[in-house]
């Protein structure tokens, strides 16, 4: 609130979009989609206070990223989607604050 040029970023999981995995088979119990569920649905309520403050905020999901030796079969590498997700916290105004980015900037249905 302080600094110049505030803003929030939060890491999500497109699994925790109800309209993107609804009907997804892919998630292993509940835990995992319910947990990111809840953080999307705090930053819509932190979006929603911080908008008078003049702070955006912003939920981004990395994708599917090779980060540890059992998902080495994922397509993404960390740094391609670091650089992805960067960029849209730097592009982050007012205007596109609030909503729900994958890494390569295409949006996801909250």
């Amino acid at each position: 609130r302080k600094g110049q040029n505030a803003k929030i970023a939060t890491i999500s999981s497109e699994a925790g979009s109800f309209r993107s995995n609804a009907k997804a088979k892919s998630f292993r119990g509940y835990s995992y989609p319910a947990s990111k569920a809840a953080l999307n649905m705090m930053l819509m309520i932190l979006t929603a206070e911080l908008r008078a403050e003049n702070i955006p905020v912003v939920t981004l999901h990395p994708g599917f990223v090779r980060t540890r030796p059992e998902n080495s079969h994922a397509p993404l590498d960390p740094k391609e989607s670091a650089k992805g997700m960067l960029e849209i916290i730097e592009n982050l105004t007012l205007e596109n604050s609030g909503n729900f980015y994958r890494y390569d900037g295409s949006a996801i249905e909250w």
